[in-house]
């Protein structure tokens, strides 16, 4: 397994991106999604507000996000909590080129049973990234183009 590049994680994914959302190759839903330049202390928002509904992967629903590096563990982790008492983790294991591997533990909302998936984000280049999930609920996509 190759060791993770945060400069690379940071600089790649850090900006304003139109995403496409694609269940069994048909686009389901379209979202616009925030990650600032100060990516790695706060997703979309100034630290301890809410993310708009806009903003957030799953529609309708209010979350507060943090991602970082963990020089510890050597990897990315990311948190985040929702209004509905919900929350999640991902983590980043590994990478292969400009692909990162990892997963994410979910748990939608209060009382719901978790959600396990595994994750590949395909980095082709600054202005596009693919984000697989991989899981026992189906596979979907993030198609993503960066706005700025």
């Amino acid at each position: 397994m190759a060791k993770l590049d945060v400069k690379f994680i940071r600089e790649a994914l850090a900006g304003k991106w139109d995403i496409d959302v694609v269940v069994d190759g048909k686009k389901v839903s379209h979202l616009i999604m925030d990650w600032p330049d100060a990516f790695g202390l706060c997703l979309g928002v100034e630290p301890g507000k809410f993310v708009s509904e806009e903003v957030t992967v799953e529609k309708g629903v209010r979350q507060i996000a943090m991602a970082g590096w963990r020089s510890d563990v050597q990897r990315w982790y990311g948190h985040w909590y929702n209004d509905k008492g919900g929350y999640g983790e991902l983590q980043y294991t590994y990478q292969e080129g400009n692909t990162l591997y990892g997963y994410i533990h979910d748990v939608p909302e209060d009382g719901a049973d978790p959600v396990e998936w595994s994750v590949a984000v395909e980095i082709p280049d600054h202005d596009h990234f693919i984000y697989r999930y991989f899981g026992v609920k189906g596979n979907k996509e993030l198609h993503a183009r960066r706005i700025k």
